[in-house]
């Protein structure tokens, strides 16, 4: 009877893959892949690693990630990207509920080139939650907008899934920003800008910083369309968001001179100036107050100062733009395409201030 059970065991084994009798056998296997790494046996390795990943029973993630990151860094060593993708589809489908397996197979498709069903996955494994879904939206927001230049609202807010799964997220908050940016300056669209930037604000957990960048640009919006009160209130907020920044408290300034309160914007301005002596946008904003109140002198030396900052700045974004393209970004690279538009506004402010001092030397 015994020897009947021990057939039927052997060919169940056969039927479903490598079988490892239990959690003693998994170490040593473990173990043993290692040792013929150590000694230079890359090859001998995998096949202990693969066997690893396809045999390891339910139960046993750490285990299972781990070993597929050793396979995963073999595979990629020999740059073996085909037999990467047959490994872990085969992994993926004996374990689906396991995300490891879904998110080394959606790579793994990325790499050579099929994009469309690294796409689905990641849809699938984003979809399903659980550890690996933020990393899954992320993924997808990065095949749509640096594979196929997809700069539009529905990556935006594909971002946006990511960083609501993860506040943290640091990469999801700057990309949700620049898609927002790139709707309002380059494509004019103020309406998505918008919306984005009001979403971005609005995920709970995430980094002060960019609660308040969000707030700050709806708050410019609104001020560009007279909207003072709306303007102020964003300000506000964002100024309460980041007490040591001086842009929402200048951007506050103006606002305040805009709605006659001069006394208090002047007072709003001393603050700016604390915080940051060089702060160009105030020393414009100042100066241009005394130039249309006949302070010709006091003008002078607010565009002065802000001309020197400014020059500065430039050099500043100038290098900015250089490592960037260094770094290997090409056009549409978000981190190029920022850099550039930071030098633009610099240069534009220099220009500015040259125009100011101008008009005072007529």
């Amino acid at each position: 009877m015994r020897w009947i059970l021990l057939v039927f065991a052997i060919i169940l084994g056969a039927a479903s893959g490598p079988v490892l009798a239990g959690e003693k056998s998994l170490e040593k296997r473990c173990e043993e892949a290692e040792a013929l790494e150590k000694a230079g046996k890359a090859a001998e390795a995998l096949d202990v690693w693969k066997a690893i990943v396809l045999a390891i029973p339910p139960g046993r993630a750490g285990a299972f990630t781990g070993a597929l990151n050793r396979a995963n860094a073999l595979l990629r060593e020999r740059k073996a990207f085909d037999e990467l993708v047959s490994l872990f589809r085969e992994a993926h489908e004996r374990r689906p509920d396991d995300g490891a397996s879904a998110a080394f197979l959606g790579q793994a498709l990325e790499e050579i080139g099929a994009l469309e069903e690294a796409k689905a996955v990641y849809r699938e494994l984003g979809g399903a939650g659980g550890a690996y879904a933020w990393w899954a939206w992320q993924r997808l927001g990065g095949i749509r907008l640096y594979q196929e230049g997809k700069r539009d609202e529905a990556t935006a807010r594909i971002y946006l899934r990511s960083l609501k799964l993860n506040p943290q997220n640091e990469k999801a908050a700057e990309l949700v920003d620049y898609i927002a940016g790139v709707k309002q300056v380059w494509e004019r669209d103020f309406e998505t800008a918008r919306s984005l930037w009001m979403d971005l604000a609005s995920v709970e957990g995430i980094a002060p910083a960019w609660r308040a960048r969000a707030c700050l640009y709806v708050g410019m919006q609104d001020y560009q369309q007279g909207r003072f009160q709306e303007a102020e209130a964003q300000y506000r907020k964002a100024a309460s968001l980041v007490p040591g920044d001086p842009e929402p408290l200048s951007n506050l300034g103006l606002v305040q001179i805009s709605r006659g309160r001069e006394k208090e914007a002047l007072e709003t301005f001393d603050r700016v100036l604390e915080m940051d002596p060089d702060y160009a946008d105030a020393l414009e904003v100042l100066g241009v107050f005394h130039l249309r109140r006949n302070r010709p002198s006091k003008a002078r030396a607010y565009f002065e100062k802000g001309l020197a900052s400014a020059v500065k700045k430039v050099e500043k974004a100038r290098s900015a733009v250089e490592a960037a393209a260094a770094a290997g970004g090409k056009r549409g690279d978000p981190a190029l395409e920022k850099a550039r538009q930071q030098l633009d506004i610099e240069r534009y402010r220099t220009f500015r201030f040259e125009h100011y001092l101008r008009r005072l030397a007529q």
